[in-house]
């Protein structure tokens, strides 16, 4: 026992220590479940800055990476902001971290807050972990029962960024890997198609879960609405999703469609996509007409079998002729979604 405490106060000391800025520039080291949204915010620095600190091309980390972290002019993320640490296995619960002093007492009743829903705090920076190579990616962005009937616990939201717009923001919110592998689409598609119109990004999650108005499902930080490209850009958009009309763009749109397609084998990665049936014909034929092989076009789309043939990645839904509706699976270490 005495031995954890200490490996807990090194922990939580060593991430005091590097959450203070310096005039040098510094290293991070990624711990398991860290995103590198969480550790731009946490330095000041945008996810662009580090990815061309570091020479990265993704948002996707793994842990053990060292990251140069350059000096950046952003305001550093507020301690209200959630971020990870290691720490030792807890035990006893909060009845047992009356008896513990300082530090490793607020950092046992900073997880009964977690576990009671309550926000964790940069003074937080503990988890509960079987070593202290783990990190509680679990009490971030946990998605709890389905997306038609669940909550979402600790979420992070969607930052603004570059080529797209975020149309409500206060339902921007969704699990870790969601945002991270949406993250990594949307700067994949603005590089392929630099010149290509700002794309609409319509609800995730409430930042809590639970039901919103005008959806069934968007209930635990799975699912995203995603918008079209055009020719010609509509009025009413980005603010507002449009119908796909005459003058969608099918090759950017079918771009956009097949990056998101792309994530299927990662953890967490897509695993269903609603499109009105009169869209998906439209993208199927253009596909087969531009070349694109007819078996991952016959594999890809449910058209054109009929609306309700359970076939296919992409099916159809009522009132889906203006977005994609993206559906991400549960994250493996997310013992609570369904």
């Amino acid at each position: 026992m005495r031995r954890q405490l200490l490996l807990l106060l090194v922990l939580v000391g060593t991430v005091a220590a590097t959450s203070t800025p310096a005039q040098a520039r510094r290293r991070h080291v990624v711990q398991g479940g860290e995103t590198l949204v969480h550790i731009a915010r946490a330095y000041g620095c945008s996810v662009q800055q580090l990815q061309r600190a570091n020479r990265l091309d993704t948002t996707l980390i793994r842990s053990g990476t060292r990251l140069d972290i350059p000096a950046c002019k952003l305001k550093p993320a507020p301690q209200g902001r959630r971020r990870l640490a290691a720490v030792a296995p807890r035990r006893g619960g909060a009845a047992a971290a009356t008896s513990r002093p300082g530090r490793v007492r607020g950092a046992m009743a900073a997880l009964d807050r977690a576990d009671a829903g309550g926000p964790l705090t940069l003074e937080d920076l503990v988890v509960r972990a079987e070593s202290p190579r783990e990190v509680a990616a679990s009490l971030l962005g946990r998605s709890v029962g389905r997306p038609w009937g669940g909550r979402l616990r600790q979420a992070i939201q969607l930052p603004p960024g570059e080529g797209y717009l975020v149309r409500r923001p206060h339902r921007a919110w969704g699990c870790v890997h969601v945002v991270e592998q949406l993250s990594a689409v949307l700067a994949e598609v603005r590089a392929t198609y630099p010149d290509a119109h700002t794309l609409a990004i319509g609800d995730l999650s409430a930042e809590t879960g639970g039901r919103i108005t005008e959806h069934r499902s968007h209930q635990s930080g799975r699912d995203v609405d995603v918008g079209f490209f055009f020719t010609k850009v509509p009025e009413a958009y980005p603010a507002s999703f449009v119908v796909a009309g005459p003058e969608l763009d099918l090759e950017r749109t079918w771009g956009l469609l097949m990056a998101f397609v792309r994530t299927r084998g990662q953890p967490g990665g897509v695993t269903a996509i609603f499109l009105d049936h009169g869209v998906q014909q439209r993208l199927h034929d253009w596909a087969l007409a531009s070349g694109v092989p007819a078996a991952l076009v016959d594999d890809l789309f449910q058209y054109p079998d009929s609306k309700q043939a359970n076939v296919g990645l992409v099916r159809h839904e009522p009132h889906h002729d203006d977005h994609f509706h993206i559906r991400f699976g549960c994250a493996p270490d997310d013992p609570g979604c369904e």
